[in-house]
């Protein structure tokens, strides 16, 4: 009985401690979608090289401020702060905004090599970052999935995807990984070429 007691009275500051950090998280976040909705973001993309250095800079100071959870130095926890951060995730919205602003200047040559070399070169130097800098490799890959994704609906060459699929996966994963990459960009060229053969039909 009297463990109980004992226990009772930090469970209670634990949860107490909890519920502000949560609070104060949400007003955080309430006041950043404000300020982020009133603020013109194609300003803000235009300065894509600061944005660049902003998210490096901000992803490096897990090497000094780390706090390892799980294996992974992912969050930085301060003592004067109630709630820990997680560097790579915020950096997204600046990476999808370098990458978007990246897309639209050269739209007319979306597909160039020189273009989706740019976008990668992009792509992995914040996915090594993270990897080197957190040694969190899922959220890495999830900067991999933010690039394919916004390059396919952008409208990159479906051949891009057909060359990447045979080649990446051959070197990183094995050739069987290669051959379903390959398959999956396949299908895919084949369904886009369905649907503008419908298109041109119905004109």
């Amino acid at each position: 009985m009297m463990r109980k007691r004992e226990i009772l009275p930090f469970l209670a500051a634990a949860c107490t401690l909890a519920l502000v950090g949560m609070t104060l998280a949400l007003i955080l976040g309430v006041i950043l979608y404000v300020v982020f909705t009133l603020i013109d973001v194609d300003i803000i993309a235009e300065r894509r090289e600061l944005l660049l250095i902003f998210s490096a800079i901000f992803i490096l100071l897990l090497f000094p401020f780390g706090d390892t959870r799980s294996g992974n130095r992912s969050w930085l926890d301060f003592s004067f702060l109630p709630f820990s951060i997680q560097p790579a995730e915020i950096c997204k919205i600046p990476f999808i905004m370098i990458l978007a602003k990246t897309m639209s200047i050269r739209q007319n040559k979306i597909s160039h090599i020189s273009t989706v070399l740019r976008l990668a070169v992009i792509t992995v130097f914040m996915f090594g970052l993270i990897v080197v800098a957190s040694e969190d490799l899922g959220v890495a890959l999830q900067y991999l999935f933010i690039f394919v994704i916004m390059a396919f609906v952008g409208g990159v060459s479906l051949l891009w995807f057909l060359g990447a699929g045979a080649v990446l996966p051959r070197r990183f994963c094995g050739s069987s990984s290669a051959m379903t990459g390959a398959a999956a960009s396949g299908s895919c060229l084949t369904r886009a070429s369905t649907r503008r053969r419908r298109i041109s039909a119905t004109r």
